[in-house]
């Protein structure tokens, strides 16, 4: 029996009716999970707002100075920023997420990402897999070991309440 729906991606939030649809699940009595890369806040902010989300997910693509790498989208900062304070700040259950690719997350990326996680409840470093990546250059990086991903969980757990890793 189906209990829920994960909304995913790509990014979920650029769909103009992604509203609509989640008011259709809720109507089915269907619990609810939006994974987002929290670059529309504004978004994420209405679902929370009307109660249309059980469960968010945000990814965390890298440090706040680092985005640029990832991502050309216009003030990327404020929004991850603020896709941040409206989950820890809600009453719905959440997470945030860190794919571990090296070059785009060194420890110092991790430190920073402790800090601007600072008090969230709930964070997941994920392994790296070099598989059918967008980039094709990505698919050439020897993914880090267990070990150095242990060693990510003991400095993020100096900032965030809960720290487990997923995928090694």
């Amino acid at each position: 029996m189906i209990e829920g729906v994960v909304v995913s991606g790509g990014e979920p939030t650029l769909q103009t009716d992604l509203k609509d649809f989640l008011i259709k699940i809720k109507e089915e009595k269907f619990q609810t999970k939006l994974d987002t890369n929290g670059s529309n806040p504004d978004i994420v902010e209405e679902l929370l707002r009307e109660r249309l989300l059980d469960y968010l997910a945000i990814d965390i693509k890298t440090s706040l100075d680092n985005y640029s790498m990832v991502t050309d989208v216009k003030d990327i900062k404020a929004k991850i920023q603020r896709s941040i304070s409206l989950a820890t700040l809600s009453t719905v259950q959440h997470e945030f997420r860190v794919t571990c690719a090296p070059g785009i997350v060194e420890e110092k990326d991790i430190v920073s990402i402790g800090q601007m996680l600072k008090g969230a409840k709930r964070c997941f470093l994920q392994q790296f897999r070099p598989i059918s990546t967008y980039d094709k250059k990505y698919e050439e990086i020897i993914p880090y070991s267990k070990e150095k991903l242990f060693e990510f969980k003991a400095i993020l757990e100096k900032d965030i309440n809960h720290v487990e890793i997923r995928g090694v």
